[in-house]
């Protein structure tokens, strides 16, 4: 027996690999930036597009405010100074129908939609006192109805408010304290406002927005149903659906608010302002895409050094176990085939259906490694091993990727049973006398 090279030794390869493994992290860190910089390019046709189109959408109920006058007293005598009672719905039921459709930036697409929404509901004027010493010092002929629409630039039609039976001109007044806030307002006609009667109104919306759509409930009791053709929804806010169906090409939801003790946050010495809703309960739904392409592949990209550790461990045990030698530029061609496996699977996501894009990019993987390994190891049998397990690898991964609250779980369960599978296979190897060969061999 004597000492071999220590080129040729076990523990010099297995280093060496290890080695091999840190350099192929430069090519994904290529790859890796790839996919940021595609996914960035999503985000900028994403906002280029909601930007001309609209943006996330939040509604509000209208608002009745009647002024008043509080009187004080002080040395000098009486003073007067105006105020403003404003005034919730009752109760108020809302239809609305989300009509979705798809904008293209180039390859990518973006979901959008026009929402119409149809207000129903009451005002009750007994008992409005609040802060009002008396009812009689509600000026009732100076009644304004406010209703605030956020990225109000999106509407597609005029409001038409009907109160009581009859058609209200609304006109729009900007609001200073936020960006692209209006608030349509119209003064009610005196006839209009008793407080011996409850108040109908309706009116309707129809706005484009994208992205995300949602309410702030504004009355005591709301009702609201939406439907929309988009068949991944996800809803989010202080309220989630009462009911709610994801059947077909679509979603139906409603929801059911009893907001008894919550007032609105506002200012009785200042007009409504979108800034009293900040930070208000608002809730509805995401339109998101069933498949976040970047997420996935970033994801994916994460089980590289996973990919590649595993290649190499096969071809190491078939070094170890089939008495091949291979040299370490084959390692590094079985290497880079893996990584560029990111690269076509990213490519092809962009264009067809994720699930398909992984099959066709696995396959080519697989086969083409398989085949170079038929060539290298000189035996199908060894291939075929080869073959059977990054088939099982890619599997795994894919079953990773679409579990994804899971996916912890399934991530350290397959670790565990591949050091397990590898502690097995060594298990009767005497690692020390490996760095030695025998007189025959030379």
């Amino acid at each position: 027996m004597k000492i071999t090279s220590i080129k040729d030794s076990t523990t010099f390869r297995v280093l060496f690999i290890g080695f091999l493994v840190l350099m192929l992290l430069i090519p994904m860190g290529m790859v890796e930036s790839v996919i940021y910089e595609r996914s960035h390019l999503y985000r900028q046709a994403t906002n280029e597009i909601t930007n001309s189109w609209g943006k996330e959408q939040l509604l509000v109920g209208p608002i009745l405010t009647l002024p008043f006058v509080k009187t004080f007293s002080n040395k000098a005598g009486w003073s007067y100074d105006s105020r403003y009672r404003h005034l919730r719905p009752e109760t108020m039921t809302v239809d609305s129908h989300i009509e979705t459709q798809i904008r293209y930036r180039g390859i990518y697409e973006v979901p959008v939609y026009i929402a119409t929404v149809r207000f129903n509901g009451v005002f009750s004027l007994a008992g409005v006192s609040g802060s009002v010493e008396n009812d009689d010092d509600l000026l009732l002929d100076e009644g304004v109805i406010q209703i605030p629409v956020h990225n109000s630039r999106s509407i597609k039609e005029p409001i038409g408010l009907v109160w009581d039976g009859e058609v209200i001109k609304l006109i729009p007044k900007w609001d200073k304290s936020e960006g692209e806030t209006v608030i349509f307002t119209a003064k009610l006609p005196a006839h209009l406002l008793n407080k011996n009667k409850v108040h109908e109104f309706e009116y309707e919306i129809k706005i484009a927005g994208s992205q995300a759509f949602s309410f702030i409930s504004s009355a005591r009791k709301t009702d609201i149903k939406m439907n929309s053709n988009w068949a991944a929804p996800s809803f989010f806010g202080i309220y989630l659906p009462v009911t709610r169906d994801l059947a077909g090409e679509g979603f139906t939801a409603s929801w059911v608010i009893n907001d008894l003790l919550t007032d609105i946050g506002h200012n009785e010495h200042e007009i409504v302002s979108g800034s009293w809703f900040q930070g208000q309960k608002s809730f509805g739904v995401k339109l998101m895409q069933p498949v976040d392409t970047y997420q996935v592949v970033t994801r994916a990209a994460k089980y590289a050094v996973l990919f590649i550790s595993l290649s190499f461990m096969v071809y190491f045990f078939t070094e170890l176990f089939g008495q091949v030698s291979l040299h370490p530029i084959q390692y590094l061609f079985v290497g880079v085939a893996n990584c560029i496996f990111y690269l076509l699977l990213l490519s092809l996501a962009e264009h067809i259906n994720f699930t398909l894009a992984y099959l066709i990019s696995s396959g080519a993987s697989i086969v083409l490694i398989s085949l170079y390994s038929r060539s290298i190891l000189k035996s199908w049998p060894k291939a075929a091993i080869v073959f059977t397990t990054l088939s099982g690898v890619y599997a795994y991964l894919f079953v990773t990727l679409r579990s994804e609250g899971f996916a912890l779980l399934i991530g350290s369960i397959g670790l565990f049973v591949i050091l397990g599978v590898a502690m097995y296979l060594t298990r009767n190897i005497d690692w020390r006398t490996l760095n030695f060969e025998s007189t025959e061999r030379e």
